[in-house]
């Protein structure tokens, strides 16, 4: 189990904050309200805590340096609203600006999934668009070859699920270093057209094994626009 914490300055001049000391790995978890001496409201959900509320910066902070971990806003009808920037206990960045302003409502949840110690063929993709946003995964098994990150939503591909829109704000992040000595894992991610070229890349923001501190919260800029047939891809260690 991993401690999960979160915090969020909203444009009314509060601090939301979230708190799960028990979030099982490989699971996608809900962190409800909470935190030491930090709330009136525990254990709600996000929706409820802070409705009506416009979030403009934050961090989701894992507690666990050695594990990977990938963080959402989700919508009551299940689609992720707005990935979220991640930090640890390796090297906290306080509150960095969120990909864009987020308004809370009634039925808003944050969630996270982690990734167990030592997994070190797990990375995930953030995406952030204006119109859409999605979080993808991959378990790499295949050492030295392209292995397609998909939906944790719904298993899809980016190409799939986020098909018309221009992604503004990408972040990945890898279970494993990227030594170049090793030659094992090519340090980005990147998105391939159907006709094989490559549209749009973005560096991994953190690597475990050993290299824990080296951990970037914020998103890079992008502009993706996503055709259908487009996929997500990273080198397998």
């Amino acid at each position: 189990m991993t401690q999960v914490f979160a915090a969020f300055q909203t444009r009314s001049g509060r601090v939301l904050t979230f708190q799960n000391d028990a979030v099982a790995v490989d699971t996608e978890t809900e962190i409800l309200s909470g935190g030491t001496n930090q709330n009136a409201q525990v254990g709600v959900n996000a929706g409820q805590y802070g409705v009506n509320e416009t979030l403009t910066h934050g961090a989701v902070y894992m507690g666990n340096p050695a594990e990977n971990i990938v963080a959402w806003f989700e919508a009551p009808t299940g689609q992720v609203l707005q990935p979220l920037p991640i930090t640890n206990a390796a090297n906290s960045m306080g509150l960095v600006e969120l990909c864009a302003p987020i308004r809370l409502i009634t039925g808003v949840s944050l969630k996270v999934l982690i990734t167990a110690q030592g997994a070190a063929g797990t990375a995930y993709l953030s995406c952030y668009s204006p119109t859409k946003s999605d979080v993808f995964k991959v378990d790499a098994t295949s050492a030295g070859n392209e292995v397609e990150f998909v939906s944790v939503k719904t298993g899809q591909s980016i190409g799939n699920s986020m098909v018309g829109s221009t992604i503004t704000k990408m972040r990945a992040s890898a279970g494993v270093n990227p030594d170049p000595a090793v030659g094992q894992l090519w340090p980005f991610a990147y998105v391939k057209s159907s006709e094989g070229y490559v549209k749009g890349a973005v560096g991994i923001a953190n690597m475990l094994n050993g290299d824990a501190g080296n951990i970037q919260a914020f998103f890079s800029d992008v502009r993706i626009a996503v055709m259908q047939n487009d996929k997500a891809f990273i080198t397998a260690p």
